[in-house]
This record gives structure tokens, sequence and C-alpha cells, in this order.
């Protein structure tokens, strides 16, 4: 999967975020820190990829959450899905993969449990397989997703699946479709852990879209061009994803996106 690549974020722009302590010694030294002193996962991770994405930015992300966390890479699967452009057939075909992989409860509806982290759409893959109320079809189980990490996910909708809406998973991802709405209302039931992050500058979903309605999300500035596109480069995010999945204190919180 190779290792991160994080230089484009040294170029980033906008406000610094006084809720997330991501100073650049900081970040190292913790980093260091991190890596030293492996540290059993609670659940395996599954890495959901994001829309119509090879799974290059994901196996990095993976890499680097297993370097900071435990160490070891088969605690971690990704998955990518370049030639999907249908949200609910691809998460019901996900969640029958985890289930075979990781293995079911003792009812036989919902896998073991697992801990996610999603890029992009991959936060709304996520969202859906977790979903208690959403209806699935016979053998289809739910995946027991306990704690959700959400990069740049449309929470809200994106900005460019206005201009551009080619399949059904763009159009369900635009701004107040009835597919998010059906989603938000599904979050009525669920219980898993939901912490999203966004970037600054993020032209194709937006940052202020990044979380769900009534909530905000940890965000980081953003790179000038295509920040979207790096944010899952960002050591910051993926430092602050490791602490929380070894159960440690974190460096980030949520706060309201600034105005620009």
């Amino acid at each position: 999967m190779g290792r991160p690549i994080a230089w484009p974020c040294r170029f980033t722009v906008g406000p610094e975020n006084l809720a997330f302590n991501h100073a650049t010694e900081t970040i190292q030294s913790k980093a260091r820190e991190l890596a030293a002193n492996p540290k059993p996962l609670a659940h395996p991770v599954m890495v959901f990829s994001g829309y119509r994405v090879p799974g290059i930015f994901a196996g990095q992300l993976a890499t680097n959450l297993a370097r900071l966390t435990s160490g070891r890479m088969e605690d971690f699967r990704m998955f990518a899905y370049p030639w999907h452009g249908d949200i609910e057939p691809l998460v019901n075909r996900l969640a029958t993969k985890i289930g075979r992989e990781f293995g079911m409860d003792s009812s036989g509806d919902s896998t073991l449990a697992v801990d996610a982290v999603g890029i992009s759409m991959g936060g709304i893959v996520g969202r859906l397989a977790a979903a208690r109320a959403r209806p699935r079809p016979a053998g289809i189980p739910r995946v027991d997703i306990r704690n959700l990490y959400t990069i740049a996910t449309p929470h809200r909708g994106a900005n460019l699946a206005l201009k551009i809406h080619v399949d059904r998973a763009a159009t369900d991802m635009q701004p107040n479709s009835p597919f998010l709405a059906k989603l938000d209302e599904y979050a009525k039931s669920d219980d898993y852990s939901l912490t999203p992050y966004a970037t600054l500058n993020d032209i194709t979903v937006g940052a202020a879209n990044c979380s769900p309605p009534g909530s905000h999300p940890i965000w980081v500035r953003g790179t000038r061009r295509f920040a979207h596109t790096t944010v899952t480069m960002h050591p910051a995010i993926a430092l602050d994803i490791a602490l929380r999945l070894r159960g440690e204190p974190p460096l980030g919180a949520p706060s309201a996106i600034p105005a620009h």
C-alpha cells in the first residue's frame, strides 16, 4: 500500500484552528511516540475509499494508521469501488463481504464489531452500512460499526454533485437529496460514535457540509488547490484518528467552520 504522502499538506492556507492542536512539532513528536509503542486495537478497522477513486489514498491512510496504532496491517481492511455508481447495492455487497471475512454475531443479523474510516463518499457508505433502521434484503447483514471516522464526507451533500451527477451515487450526494434525508432519519436510531473531519478550501464537498446537520467537524487548513484530494495526506488527521483508535486523548475537537 505504500507510505503516506504528506508533502502537499505543507502548503495549506487559511486560518488556524484553535480547537485542533496540530503544530508541526506536536504532530511529529506524537507520531514518533505512537509508532514506537504499538497498541492492540479493540476492533478491526475498515477503510472505505471515496467516490470512483482507486485504492491508493485509502491504502496510504490504512498504512499510516496501522503504523500509528497496532503496527499490524492485518488489523486493517481497505475497500475501493471505482466502478460502482449506486450506493445502496454497493453497501449490500460490502456488508456481505465484511460478514464473511470478519464473522457474524450470534443473531446472524449483524457482523462482529468493527471500527471504520470513510473517505468522502466512504463515510456515507459507512453510515448506511451501520444504519439499524435501514431495510435490508434477506441475507444482507448490518455492519456493526462502533466508531466511524469520516474525512471530507458530504454528510449534507457535495457542492460538485449539483454540477456533475452522472450516476445515482452522485445524485444521491446532492445537498438536500431524498437519500441524505433518509440517512439522517436512520441516524436517529443509530448508536455508533461519529467523528467527522473536514478541510478548508474543499470545493468538491464544501467544509461546512462535512458534518451531519446540527454538528461541526474537526477541521484543518486546506491546500489552495485539490484540498479534497489531499485531505487524507494530512498527518494531523491521521494522528487524531490513530489516537482515538488507541483509546487515548485526541488532539482535535469539533468547531464551527470559519467564514471566508
